[in-house]
């Protein structure tokens, strides 16, 4: 009160300890540095900052070429943050995963050319690069730093990463250029934050920086232009932020359901496993349990427009908060991954691994390799799906200093769980012609090489990559002439390569994942009216859901009802309007005759999105 030099109400003290007004504030000086990067004019009216061109220079690469400059301003925000992160992560004598004297605003004043002398070598020679391979004279203090594969520091075409064989120096010192100083400020702006490594719950919430504001930042940043229009990108693409409380409620019931269905327990006993509380409140018999665990163990679950992976982190977090209750130990979960691994060299090291990881890494490491799924039409936001997903299991490893790479385990590779797709787009159907998916044998191995490919690092994985692909080529050849039908099954299938940043026209769970149907689909849809954007109806247009006057989210939930097994449970929030909108009725056919409604909670008046004022609900059927 003194400090603000009037009295104070409960509700400015309650607004001085929220993590909203936090996360806005820290963004705002995110998107500032962004926008000192890749310049343009920033705000409306007497507010607007112009900056320029720009201070980011790109070999080759004309500032015209907006997206392209956007897109690695982008990456390299979010790989930094991601390393702030690193340092977060401490072992028991206190020593960081990432050296301060690598990432800091003083490393940036005592590094002359620091994003090519400290920053480059630091994502792509070090943290891409088991400790044994890597060059000579990297920086002080890379070498305690631990190798973490995943893919996150693999270096893309645009990242304009042209090493020199011998030295391994930047061959693009004059090309590609950004000024010493943004580092400094942009990190002393950083510094001033406490970073906390752990994502919030809703009931366990710390005023700082958590992952989950990666998410945002990225959400955000994606949607901030709009070449064509020059309209937030956020219209454009219909996505909005869900909040915390309304997410979780929604992964809660999605899985209580589910669960329900699979072994007719009362929901009203399954939500208790969900929620904060003592283990000595649950009252399952053995055989409940096993069954609880063995449902969660087998559960598919899909995000069909994953954004930042807000919804595929909320159910992660609320399996393991079950499994920590149902199976305190992991002995079963443990045995039950083991298991599930056909490969006997590769089972034995799944067995090692996990033996030697801590509980929470094994449970979270087994859901998001057997259960959590992903697909969104923007490439980055598969990029930070999988960045989230990192994040999580470095939080729960067990930092050795006696085991190699510290003890930390190389991340797996997510190519086959987060995938750039457009979800609303089927496969052709296959002419008459044998369809590949008779392929038995070529299946069986396209199978077996996803589950390898994901633990694998190195020339194992160079290896698989290869394997794959040839896989696929070897399919198509039976099925495209020299003068294919560019819009055949197989010619559509073979311009798919998981291993690329490409966006899929089209999307195919048993070709991209190995699954048909999912028990869980569950997101925040898109929202898109026709007359404000006629171009993402493109491709939809008089398919069998598709009508006049349609939110695009109608036909969102329509044809995801098909990807649910029988007894599977589609749960969205959405815009509450469908129950009498003319545009909608296909929606309520379909689920009139091919549905049952679990919940319908109608939101009214109440803004549930800050950024949108629209009225919503969630729905689960």
């Amino acid at each position: 009160s003194k400090l603000a030099g009037k009295s104070l109400a409960l509700q400015d003290i309650l607004n001085a300890f929220s993590v909203e007004a936090l996360n806005e504030e820290f963004y705002k000086i995110v998107q500032a540095y962004f926008y000192e990067l890749v310049g343009g004019k920033v705000g409306k009216g007497k507010k607007i900052t112009d900056y320029g061109t720009g201070i980011l220079s790109l070999p080759s690469v004309p500032k015209e070429n907006r997206q392209i400059y956007q897109e690695f301003a982008v990456r390299l925000i979010g790989r930094t943050v991601f390393c702030w992160f690193l340092k977060m992560k401490k072992s028991q004598h206190q020593e960081a995963l990432l050296p301060e004297n690598l990432l800091s605003s003083k490393a940036a004043k005592d590094n002359s050319g620091y994003y090519h002398s400290i920053l480059e070598r630091l994502f792509f020679q070090t943290l891409n690069t088991p400790m044994d391979e890597r060059v000579d004279n990297l920086p002080e203090g890379a070498e305690t730093i631990p190798f973490l594969n995943g893919g996150l520091f693999e270096p893309g075409v645009y990242d304009y990463y042209n090493p020199h064989s011998v030295t391994g120096l930047s061959q693009n010192l004059n090309t590609l250029k950004i000024d010493d100083q943004w580092f400094v400020k942009f990190f002393e702006e950083l510094e001033k934050y406490n970073f906390t490594i752990d994502e919030n719950s809703v009931t366990d919430v710390e005023v700082s920086v958590d992952p989950e504001m990666l998410g945002r930042i990225f959400e955000n940043l994606l949607a901030e232009i709009d070449p064509d229009s020059g309209e937030t990108a956020r219209k454009a693409t219909g996505s909005f932020y869900t909040p915390r409380e309304i997410e979780d409620y929604m992964a809660t019931e999605s899985l209580v359901q589910y669960i329900h269905n699979k072994t007719a327990l009362e929901q009203d006993r399954l939500r208790p496993i969900f929620k904060m509380m003592d283990q000595q409140d649950l009252d399952f018999t053995q055989r409940e349990t096993e069954a609880i665990l063995d449902a969660l163990d087998k559960v598919k679950i899909l995000d069909p427009a994953c954004g930042s992976g807000a919804f595929p982190m909320g159910v992660l977090q609320k399996i393991t908060q079950a499994l920590q209750k149902l199976d305190p130990d992991a002995e079963w979960w443990k045995k039950r991954q083991v298991a599930r691994v056909s490969n006997a060299i590769v089972r034995k090291q799944l067995k090692q691994k996990l033996e030697a990881s801590g509980v929470e890494y094994a449970r979270k490491i087994g859901v998001i390799q057997n259960s959590l799924y992903g697909v969104d039409i923007q490439p980055v936001a598969a990029e930070i799906s999988k960045l989230r997903c990192f994040l999580s299991l470095v939080v729960d490893e067990n930092i050795d200093e006696n085991k190699p790479n510290r003890g930390i385990e190389p991340l797996p590779n997510l190519e086959f769980k987060f995938v750039t797709a457009d979800t609303l787009i089927k496969l052709p159907e296959d002419n008459g012609q044998r369809g590949l998916f008779d392929n038995y044998e070529e299946m069986q191995e396209l199978e077996e090489l996803r589950n390898d490919y994901i633990q694998s690092y190195g020339k194992r994985k160079e290896q698989l990559k290869k394997r794959f692909l040839a896989v696929q080529q070897k399919m198509f050849k039976n099925q495209l002439s020299l003068f294919a039908d560019q819009k055949s099954r197989a010619y559509q299938l073979s311009t798919w390569n998981p291993f690329g940043h490409e966006q899929s026209t089209w999307f195919d769970p048993k070709w991209m994942f190995g699954i048909e149907k999912f028990d869980v689909v569950i997101g925040n849809p898109p929202y898109i009216k026709e007359y404000t954007n006629k171009a993402a109806f493109d491709g939809i247009r008089g398919k069998e859901y598709y009508q006049g006057k349609m939110d695009i989210w109608y036909y969102f939930a329509c044809h995801l009802f098909d990807f649910l097994t029988d007894e599977g449970n589609l749960t969205f929030i959405a815009t509450n309007n469908w129950v009498t909108n003319a545009g909608a009725s296909k929606l309520r056919d379909k689920i009139t005759n091919d549905c049952q409604i679990i919940q319908l909670i109608d939101f009214g008046n109440t803004k549930v999105f800050s950024s949108a004022d629209i009225q919503t609900m969630v729905l689960i059927a």
